[in-house]
């Protein structure tokens, strides 16, 4: 049976293909990279390319006005298709696919590291180097912040879980207490 793919999964596959074709790999990334924090700071934008009520024509030409020499031919004929499919909304997902599909390319994997407080660089370094040693394989991390975990570390990579944090720390003392 085959397997479902996702819109994001689907389109950032495809993205990634077209991109790699023109040579123009890393060039779409940190263009889709800056144009998915552009949609996260200015919601109207995104708002505008959702909204069903607004003609393609017009979705089009401002694309065009805003994009056209800012912005690599791939993400603009993306972003019509997308407007034009009514899935704009997908544009975060299939960002986040792409720049999977290259880090898989490079050999890394991507990953986040939970702390109470915000790491230092020379810290979140430190332990991407250890967490890369460890999984044999190159790791970038980044930090989250959750005070709940109370000190120490989580880390997550590809599915694995590696807690350090002094909350769960307590949670095994206190299991082990228990009769």
């Amino acid at each position: 049976m085959a397997e479902l793919m996702t819109v994001d999964v689907t389109y950032g596959q495809a993205l990634y293909s077209a991109a790699r074709e023109t040579g123009n790999r890393d060039q779409v990334l940190e263009d889709g990279l800056q144009l998915s924090d552009l949609l996260k700071t200015e919601p109207k934008l995104m708002e505008f390319l959702k909204d069903p009520g607004v003609s393609a024509a017009e979705k089009h030409d401002t694309i065009e006005k805003i994009f056209r020499g800012k912005m690599c031919d791939e993400l603009i004929n993306l972003l019509f298709v997308l407007t034009d499919r009514g899935r704009a909304r997908n544009i975060f997902g299939i960002i986040r696919q792409y720049e999977k599909l290259a880090m898989e390319e490079d050999g890394i994997a991507r990953g986040r590291v939970v702390s109470a407080a915000p790491l230092k660089e020379k810290q979140l370094k430190e332990i991407e180097e250890q967490t890369s040693k460890l999984l044999n394989m190159n790791v970038s991390l980044e930090n989250e912040i959750d005070a709940g975990i109370i000190g120490g570390i989580k880390i997550f990579v590809d599915g694995r879980i590696m807690d350090a944090s002094l909350r769960k720390g307590l949670e095994d003392l206190a299991g082990t207490l228990e009769i």
